[in-house]
């Protein structure tokens, strides 16, 4: 009885509409502060809910683009005639081009995650060619009384030619985006590979700055600080962005001369140079006060690094400008 009730828990939480449905509410009440602004809602399989489908197909303010799970199926208004499912559907029709997606690393954490949930599972780094499949379609509502369907824009994006190593990649996107045209259906896909950038934000709001971990007495409380560490992760972000962008660039774009000459005497153990240093170097300078290992074949800084030596940075700047060269009493 226990395992049954667990279940039962456990499917409800995972199923649970109520979260997706107020960020779509949200997004169609934030619409309203910035009417000339396009808002375009991005979510992952999880919200692969009719109710949110639903809601969102009935919405003229905010677009969306919702991963699909592959397990929906086409309206058939035929009882006789076996149900066709959405995947097959698009991938039948005509391809409209092909193009070439990179697949970025993924680790995962135990055994159990490869075991039951395989779109979590390790992944290397690729280059994939996949080819696009679009269309609208009309997909069946298995709620009571719903026998309309709901119509919407689907695309099917799909590994050409998978290997016997990697998981194929394989992605279907609801979305009230038009596909009338390869650079409509362009633009749907570089929407969704923004999602990842997302992931990463939301890791380093809970991983770096720990916001789940706050404990305040009220909500009064708890939304300034969850305001200020908003910004403190997207400093983080934009830092190891930018300085993967555009590597080369002169460390001033990013930090002040206090800044970058205190870390750079703490890290080095010698004076400053007079020119300085480019950016990449810098920010993997500031990430080794956070516990970065700078070496040979060591890839860039991430966020949680680049956050931790901000922090650091921030004192030996001020001791800098206080007591240090830089000071001006």
């Amino acid at each position: 009885m226990r395992r049954k009730q667990w279940s039962l828990q456990e499917n409800r939480s995972r199923k649970s509409p109520i979260r997706w449905l107020q960020t779509a509410q949200r997004c169609s009440d934030l619409k309203k502060h910035c009417p000339k602004t396009q808002l375009v809602m991005l979510a992952d399989r999880e919200s692969d809910i009719s109710q949110v489908i639903d809601y969102c197909s009935g919405q003229d303010s905010i677009d969306w683009i919702i991963r699909s799970e592959g397990s929906r199926v086409l309206l058939n208004k035929s009882k006789s005639a076996s149900s066709t499912s959405v995947h097959a559907a698009l991938a039948a029709t005509k391809r409209r081009f092909t193009r070439t997606i990179d697949v970025r690393q993924r680790h995962s954490w135990g055994s159990a995650t490869i075991k039951h949930r395989p779109g979590k599972a390790d992944r290397r780094a690729r280059t994939v060619r996949v080819t696009v499949h679009a269309a609208t379609i009309i997909l069946n509502d298995p709620r009571p009384g719903k026998h309309g369907g709901i119509r919407v824009n689907a695309v099917l994006i799909r590994e050409t030619n998978p290997n016997k190593h990697d998981q194929p990649l394989e992605w279907l996107l609801l979305t009230s985006l038009p596909i009338d045209s390869r650079e409509a259906i362009e633009l749907i896909i570089e929407y969704y590979l923004q999602r990842w950038m997302i992931e990463i934000f939301f890791k380093v709001l809970k991983s770096g700055c720990k916001i789940e971990s706050r404990r305040f007495e009220h909500i009064d409380r708890f939304l300034p600080a969850l305001s200020l560490y908003l910004i403190v992760a997207w400093r983080s972000l934009y830092i190891c962005r930018i300085s993967r962008a555009a590597p080369n660039r002169p460390c001033t774009v990013l930090y002040t001369s206090a800044e970058w000459q205190s870390c750079w005497m703490i890290v080095n153990k010698k004076p400053p140079p007079t020119t300085p240093p480019k950016l990449m170097e810098m920010t993997k300078i500031i990430a080794q006060l956070g516990g970065y290992v700078s070496r040979n074949g060591a890839g860039p800084p991430g966020p949680q690094t680049v956050w931790i030596g901000i922090q650091r940075m921030h004192d030996f700047a001020t001791a800098w400008l206080t007591f240090g060269p830089g000071a001006t009493i």
